[in-house]
Parts: structure tokens; C-alpha cells; sequence
């Protein structure tokens, strides 16, 4: 009897571990709690977790957004994607920015907003170049943007409740299965700024 074959797609945010794990037959999508542990001690048993009870499938494809974010969850969620695919070699790996997987199958109108964790924002319209807001500057950009459809990362909808917020594993699962959208492949973390502490292999640094 072959194994089955899966879509594993995941991402580990400040709070909350993200699993999906799509099969021919099945779909098995779950939320963890991260409740005060980090990050990198909760994801990799979650997603066994997950794959064991969906019966150690392979997996054919692995899934994980790139940024930008907080510093150690892309970190945490980009090693994760690089072992597995060690792990998994005939897995085909898409790294999707999250702005890709925010305004997925939304209207030109819209505008995605993510926490960037230092007190700003990052901020992309549709079809223009990200930025980098101040809390001033983004009251200012709603004000001059009031007609258009604000969507907004999960940790931030609590601060927006007027704005949209969506499920970001079922918009990343939708993502990596459309055939029309070209998905970078690569797990360079995709940030909008150097961060300060970033390694380097620059030995004389």
C-alpha cells in the first residue's frame, strides 16, 4: 500500500502555533496555544502531533509564510520549513511573504497590516511596495485611506476591531494551492528592516 501523500502548511505567530496538513481525504487544521513557552519548543511537536494523527503521511509539499514579523517567529518558522524539507526531498517549498498570504483573492482595494512587535507597522496596498508606519503615521494613512478594505494580521485585530481579519492557515493553504500564483521557493526571512542583532558570518563584525 503507497503513503498517502500531503500538503503540510504552518507558521508559529507571538501567541498562537498554526498546522495544516492537507490530504486527499482529509484535512486536519489546528491552533496551539503557545500559553508562556517559546516558540521553538512548542512548533516541531505540534506538527508531529499533527502528522502522526493524520498517519505520518510524506509530505509533497511544505508551505510557510517569510515575513515580515516579529524577529524569533519567522526565525522558529523558517528552520522548521528548512529541516523538513531536509526531511522530505521531493517536497516542493513555497515561502510566501505574509502580505502575499493576507491579500490572497482580496480586492485591489484592500491593504494589509502586520504588528511589526517594536511599536510601528508594516503596511502594503495592493499592487504598491510596502512601508513602514509609525502609530501617528498609520492613524494618518486610515484617515486618507477610510474607503478601503483594511485587512490586518490575528494579533492585531483586538486594536482594530473594525477591520478584517482572517484565519492566516486557510488563506496560506488557498495561496499554495493556486496554479496562477508564482511562489517564491527560497526560506530567506523577508524583512522590511536589517534587525540590529541579525548573525552575520562576517568573522571581523
Amino acid at each position: 500500500m503507497l503513503n498517502p501523500m500531503a500538503n503540510l502548511s504552518f507558521f508559529v505567530s507571538s501567541t498562537t502555533c498554526y498546522v495544516s496538513l492537507l490530504m486527499s481525504d482529509h484535512h486536519y487544521r489546528e491552533r496551539l496555544l503557545l500559553d508562556g513557552r517559546t516558540q521553538a519548543s512548542v512548533l516541531i511537536p505540534f506538527i508531529q502531533s499533527v502528522w502522526n494523527k493524520a498517519g505520518a503521511p510524506l509530505l509533497s509539499q511544505i508551505n510557510v509564510p517569510k515575513g515580515p514579523g516579529s524577529f524569533t517567529s519567522l526565525r522558529v518558522t523558517l528552520a522548521a520549513a528548512q529541516g523538513l524539507s531536509l526531511a522530505f526531498p521531493n517536497a516542493t517549498c513555497y515561502a510566501p511573504t505574509f502580505f502575499d498570504v493576507l491579500l490572497y483573492d482580496h480586492p485591489v482595494n484592500s491593504y494589509a497590516v502586520i504588528d511589526s512587535k517594536r511599536g510601528d507597522f508594516f503596511v502594503k496596498r495592493q499592487k504598491s511596495e510596502p512601508v513602514i508606519l509609525t502609530a501617528d503615521a498609520f492613524t494618518e494613512f486610515q484617515m486618507m485611506h477610510h474607503d478601503r478594505y483594511m485587512i490586518v494580521d490575528p494579533d492585531l485585530i483586538d486594536s482594530f476591531p473594525n477591520a478584517v481579519s482572517y484565519d492566516p492557515i486557510v488563506l496560506l493553504d488557498a495561496l499554495s494551492a493556486a496554479a496562477t500564483f508564482i511562489l517564491p521557493s527560497d526560506f530567506s526571512p523577508y524583512y522590511l528592516v536589517e534587525p540590529a542583532y541579525k548573525k552575520t558570518n562576517d568573522s571581523s563584525a
